[in-house]
């Protein structure tokens, strides 16, 4: 009895006759192959590269920072700046807002604008 499916071994086949493989199942069994000794690489590599940096990640300036400001102002808001930056929103007496950006990884002000109403947007200099 015939075969009707021409891509499959025949069952009553014998063993003098072994099943031919088509051309493309080579190349992809050595990719697969290529592939997860890739994968096993990049795992170890991934495996080694956090145990190592772990320690550097938890590592960190301990020491507090202290930033004074004058008195009559008193801190509305905090917010985180890029690069480490620390933006400061003060309030003073009067209403006035004035704005401080710190790095305190530096310790350093990074500028201090004071918001002022006015007919339009503007920056002055005194």
């Amino acid at each position: 009895m015939p075969n009707p499916d021409d891509n499959h071994q025949p069952l009553n086949q014998s063993d003098d006759q072994p099943f031919q493989e088509p051309a493309w199942v080579k190349p992809v069994k050595t990719a697969s192959v290529i592939m997860g000794v890739l994968i096993v690489f990049c795992l170890a590599l991934l495996g080694y590269g956090l145990s190592t940096n772990m320690g550097k990640l938890a590592e960190g300036d301990e020491t507090p920072k202290t930033l004074t400001y004058p008195e009559g102002l008193r801190l509305i808001n905090a917010s985180g700046g890029g690069d480490g930056a620390v933006v400061l929103t003060f309030e003073g007496q009067n209403g006035q807002l004035t704005v401080v950006t710190t790095q305190p990884g530096q310790e350093k002000i990074t500028s201090i604008i004071e918001i002022n109403t006015g007919d339009d947007f503007s920056f002055s200099s005194e």
